[in-house]
């Protein structure tokens, strides 16, 4: 058994591809030109070669070996893999033992993973579960170059270079900028509607009628004083025709009138033509034709309360009897 860097034997680069394609999908041009980056410098791509006599050498093991970022004695081991017809004969360990030692020599005292289904596994070779960090899958020359641009760190052998580097990016964002406005900002969304009266079993949500003649702000006030001291029966009477009359919170706005267009606040079960000859017979003293209705006996239904609203508001009241 024998675990070699990839960029030192090429010629193992196809099998190590068809290897991980087979646990991890992924296009072959992708995976050979990720394997092909391979480096001493890392990231480096190790294959832990079989070597039997008489037979041609086959590549049964893989695993990746990078950087942690800001911090130089930590490695990363990524696609840890063994070949299916191989795995229970202790080639894992094998991989995960060769690959520390290789870490070893390059100098690194800690070796960090990641795994969602091999976590005993790894607890059984000595890895313990710690806070993430995060693995350096790139060339540190272009990590480098990458840390230079935000940190503000030249490179010491070369300070024009990473000066006129870093001022060639801003060249070219201001004139990306330039060339490319970013649009105005979208207007902002309307605002909510008013939230609606919650549901109740006692309670319920009725639209006003509207009135067809226009009265004055005196005839309003009569109009609701009669109506708010009038009893069941006495309504009944003025609206000829309604036999149920329900009482209904209302809300009071006191700039609302009464007109054609207006919806105002009314008694649920009386037809928009009952409460207009309410009204007219209140304001005007029309009598309206007799027309004896049924007597249901007392009404258990409490005080009538009834103001204004708004156009478009809504009422809430207790169900009819």
């Amino acid at each position: 058994m024998e675990l070699v860097e990839l960029h030192d034997h090429p010629e193992y680069i196809n099998a190590c591809c068809n290897i991980l394609n087979n646990e991890w999908k992924r296009s072959h041009t992708a995976r050979f030109h990720s394997l092909s980056k391979s480096s001493s410098n890392l990231p480096a791509s190790l294959a832990l070669i079989k070597h039997q006599e008489g037979q041609e050498s086959q590549v049964i093991g893989h695993a990746k070996l990078c950087r942690v970022l800001h911090d130089d004695k930590a490695c990363f081991v990524e696609s840890v893999i063994v070949i299916p017809e191989e795995r229970g004969k202790g080639f894992g360990k094998l991989v995960m033992k060769l690959t520390e030692d290789y870490a070893r020599k390059k100098g690194f005292t800690r070796c960090y993973l990641s795994t969602h289904d091999k976590e005993q596994f790894y607890r059984g070779i000595g890895y313990t579960v710690c806070p993430p960090v995060c693995g350096i899958s790139g060339t540190m020359d272009h990590m480098e170059r990458f840390l230079m641009l935000f940190d503000g760190k030249a490179n010491e052998s070369s300070p024009q270079d990473s000066k006129s580097l870093i001022d060639g990016c801003s060249q070219r964002v201001t004139h990306i900028e330039n060339a490319n406005p970013l649009p105005p900002p979208p207007p902002p969304p309307p605002p909510p509607p008013p939230p609606m009266l919650p549901p109740s079993s006692q309670m319920q949500v009725v639209r006003g009628i509207s009135f067809g003649q226009q009265y004055t702000r005196e005839q309003q006030d009569q109009i609701l004083k009669v109506l708010n001291n009038s009893s069941e029966k006495e309504l009944r009477k003025l609206a000829i025709g309604p036999s149920n009359v329900m009482r209904i919170l209302h809300h009071r706005e006191e700039n609302c009138g009464f007109s054609s267009m207006d919806h105002v606040s009314a008694i649920s079960g009386i037809q928009a033509r009952g409460l207009a000859r309410i009204c007219e017979a209140i304001v005007y003293g029309k009598k309206p034709q007799e027309k004896r209705l049924p007597d249901r006996g007392s009404s258990i239904i409490p005080p009538l309360t009834l103001e204004r609203i708004e156009v478009g508001h809504y009422c809430k009241g207790a169900p009819s009897q």
